[in-house]
This record gives C-alpha cells, structure tokens and sequence, in this order.
C-alpha cells in the first residue's frame, strides 16, 4: 500500500489574516470604473516560510452586494514588479455582502519572504473581497507547487467567464471554444463557474458540462458532465469550483465545452474558466 509522505516540520501560515478582525486583506475594484483590474494590495506582510499548496480565502465584504469579478493573486518584487501567480479565480456573484466565502486550494510554489499581493475587477465599482492566503509547507502527497496558474475563458469585458449555453433540454449544446490554443503544457486543471449575470433562477436548477480537448469538429473529452445545481437561498450555483485534476496537455492545444440541462433554456446559463498549472 503506498505510504503518504509525512515530516514533522510540515507548517502551515496564514497571510493577510487580521488578529484585529479576523478578516483578511482588504481588496478593492477601482471606485471610477467598472470591469477594469484595480491596484496590487498587500495580503500581509513578507511570507516567512516557503509554501507549495495554498488555500485562497476570499469573502465578499461591505460594498456592492451583487457583483462578477476576477481576482488575481501576485508575488512583488522589493522594486515594486509584480508576478501574478494565479489569474482571474471567478468570484461569484452574492446576494449580499457577507455571502459567498470561497475556498480555493491551490498547488503553487510561493518563496519565503515573498510579499503577496492581491487586486480585484469587477462588474460594479468599488467592490470589495477581504483575502487571505493560508500556505502549507508541503503540497499533497509532498508534491512542489507549480510555478503559476493560467485561466482560459476568461471573459474579462464582463469580469466573468465564457458564457454556456443550450438550445433543447437534456441535449448537448454547441461546443464553445475556451482558448483556440493553450500558450505552454499545461500538467494540472481545475474549473470555477459563474452566474452569468443571471441571479434569479428557479429553484433546484440543475446544470453539467464537459471540458473537451481538440481541433474544431474532432474534440475529446477529458472531463465529462461535471455536474452542479442551485445552492438554495442566495441564487449561487454550487459547487462553484473543482477540485484539481491532473493531466497533460501540449502547448498550442484548444480548449473548449459544452452543457447540458433539463431546465428552461432562459434559465440555463452559466459561465466557465478552466485553469492551467504550468
């Protein structure tokens, strides 16, 4: 039986955490504008230890109550450079502030002392996430982390990701390009889903997809009716994240999906962005 890896020295810290509060960093979208990335915000101060899996806490706080937006996580360099680490993690729409903390674990390698910092776009101004970043020593199975995440789909005129949708209940719709080619190998996946914009669904909606590799016309499929219904009480489509999958995929491959449902068809749009570790 394989054996799991185990050290005594395994840590685990959290960054951007307030003792005063026990909220995290507060991030905010630009007050001017709508859809647009605003400033790099500290999440805490300098790491003090190196992490390879991380888990991304993001909450919505006092603000705007309904809104998409993308959150992306950055390491910043002593000179003021910032390296985004992992880009446009969907944060869902929430009924009101407060609602919606997500939970999203992430292999990715963060060096000790690195400064990490967080900004926000959003489709209503002056938005606002509170952040942390719990980072663990170890990743599973004592796996490093990878060195960034990249996301496709990306919808970034409506801080959203691509739309999907169907034509006749319980049928497969059109298959929907993603990215017409991934930019290098990508060796782990996981998935984040939104509303769309619509946040008045029926009740007990039920939706799945299917993320396909391939040219136009000969996809394969490589994750198959990932399945998800409506979270009941604030309109929010659950689950709205993956776990991480592996798999390998070669530069210049096309990313696509489709969907399905048994609901109305004007009640059966989500949007999706796959996500790549490189």
């Amino acid at each position: 039986m394989y054996q799991f890896g185990h050290s005594g020295a395994l840590r685990a810290i959290s960054n951007g955490t307030s003792t005063g509060n026990s909220r995290g960093a507060i991030i905010t979208s630009p007050t001017n504008a709508v859809n647009t990335k605003g400033n790099w915000t500290a999440v805490g101060p300098a790491t003090t230890l190196t992490t390879e899996y991380s888990i991304i806490v993001a909450r919505a706080s006092n603000g705007p109550a309904v809104y998409n937006g993308l959150l992306d996580i950055g390491l910043q360099t002593s000179g003021g450079s910032v390296q985004t680490i992992i880009e446009n993690l969907r944060m869902p729409h929430n009924n009101q502030a407060g609602q919606g903390r997500l939970f999203i674990p992430v292999p990715v390698h963060i060096p000790k002392s690195s400064q990490i910092v967080a900004r926000l776009q959003a489709s209503a101004s002056g938005s606002l996430l509170d952040v942390s970043v719990v980072g663990f020593s170890a990743g599973p199975f004592g796996m490093p982390g990878f060195a960034k995440w990249l996301a496709f789909g990306v919808n970034s005129a409506l801080s959203q990701g691509t739309p999907m949708s169907y034509a006749v209940a319980n049928t497969d719709g059109s298959v929907i390009a993603l990215t017409s080619a991934v930019p290098v190998n990508v060796k782990a996946m996981f998935h984040m889903v939104g509303d769309n914009q619509d946040n008045s669904r029926l009740a007990g909606a039920q939706y799945a997809y299917t993320v396909l590799l391939g040219p136009s016309g000969s996809e394969t499929a490589i994750q198959s009716l990932m399945m998800m219904d409506l979270k009941a009480g604030d309109d929010e489509l659950w689950p709205n994240q993956t776990c991480i999958f592996p798999c390998d995929i070669k530069s210049g491959t096309r990313l696509s999906a489709y969907m399905r449902s048994p609901q109305l068809v004007a009640d059966g749009s989500f949007d999706l962005i796959v996500y790549g570790g490189v």
